[in-house]
């Protein structure tokens, strides 16, 4: 009865080791893959429009009071250097102050010769000569300036200046302007800039320079890159947020349209690190960790999670680049577990 007892208990201490060492040697099917390093940038996103740059549009004023005939063209137009926008016509009163002015000269030239005469025969003074010729240098004087503003006249055709896109027009024929209003606006060619909003918040983290990537919020229109040339100190009373002024580097090859809406990626942070990816990076009570396959087995390791890109997220920490890190099936694995890599 020993002897069977005694063997009954040897039979029943291998099976128990051999489940044992097969409970030990339970593995997982994972997939795996080796850290990549990349750069990585953090952006700020903000929408707006394009825009004339401060400075680059041009007002197509009128020097005197005139009507306005006729206009060439009209919002959104594309003009060259030279080319005709408007023809009017010379208020009556400005051609009626023109013609006094002519006539006062006439008059202090005539009175200057008179004088002229009258002091070779000693009948006049020195200071009357003096005054004559002041006051005929002062009507040539207001000729002149009438002269320069087009009073001469009757009717003026208005050119641009220089190439570029008529931004507004502000009169229509037959108005009747004052001098210095202005009938148009031109937005030189090359002039374009963004403006962006940006939460106020946000905003602080924002320095010129800074790199941004521009896309319009129309289907088939290509992205474009710009750099923050400034960031406004005040928040927009319209739109409550903080207006970031970008210049454009490299515009589209198709071109740009002023006022045309996009979505502007500002980048504030850029760095190379090492990457994997997004489902590789888990997170439980203890923290954040990755798994990296050691001599067939999972070896956990606590990560700092840092930027992203895509589908690939940074991680910092004791990571060893050389070795594959689980990125499928993880979910299972426990520090020291044996792992079946998938063939991809």
């Amino acid at each position: 009865m020993i002897r069977v007892h005694w063997r009954a208990f040897a039979v029943a201490c291998v099976c128990m080791s051999a489940t044992a060492i097969g409970a030990a040697e339970t593995s997982a099917l994972v997939r795996a893959s080796a850290p990549v390093r990349m750069t990585l940038a953090r952006t700020l996103t903000g929408y707006g429009s394009v825009a004339a740059g401060t400075g680059k549009t041009i007002n197509v004023t009128l020097t005197h009071a005139a009507v306005v005939r006729h206009l060439a063209v009209a919002v959104g137009s594309q003009v060259k250097a030279g080319q005709l926008l408007a023809e009017i016509d010379t208020d009556p009163t400005v051609t009626q102050g023109y013609a006094q002015a002519r006539n006062a000269v006439d008059s202090a030239r005539g009175e200057t010769a008179r004088l002229d005469r009258l002091l070779a025969e000693r009948l006049a003074t020195q200071s009357q000569l003096a005054a004559a010729r002041k006051t005929l240098a002062d009507a040539e004087a207001t000729l002149d300036a009438q002269r320069r503003l087009g009073a001469d006249q009757a009717a003026a055709s208005l050119r641009a200046a220089a190439a570029g896109v008529v931004m507004a027009v502000s009169a229509a024929p037959g108005d009747r302007l004052g001098p210095g209003a202005v009938i148009l606006q031109i937005a030189r060619d090359g002039s374009l800039r963004v403006n962006l909003g940006i939460e106020p918040g946000e905003s602080r983290n924002i320095r010129p320079g800074a790199h941004v990537t521009l896309t319009p919020l129309f289907e088939g229109m290509e992205a474009f890159e710009g750099r923050v040339a400034q960031v406004q100190g005040i928040v927009n009373p319209q739109t409550q947020l903080v207006d970031v002024l970008v210049t454009i580097d490299r515009p589209p090859r198709t071109g740009t349209l002023f006022g045309l809406r996009l979505k502007g990626e500002v980048e504030i942070d850029r760095r190379e690190a090492w990457t994997v990816p997004r489902l590789a990076v888990l997170r439980d009570p203890a923290g954040v960790h990755v798994f990296q396959v050691v001599n067939g087995h999972a070896r956990r390791i606590a990560v700092e999670r840092g930027m992203e890109n895509g589908d690939r997220v940074e991680i910092r920490g004791d990571v060893d680049a050389k070795l594959r890190i689980v990125h499928e099936g993880n979910y299972v694995l426990r520090d020291g577990m044996a792992v079946r890599e998938q063939v991809p």
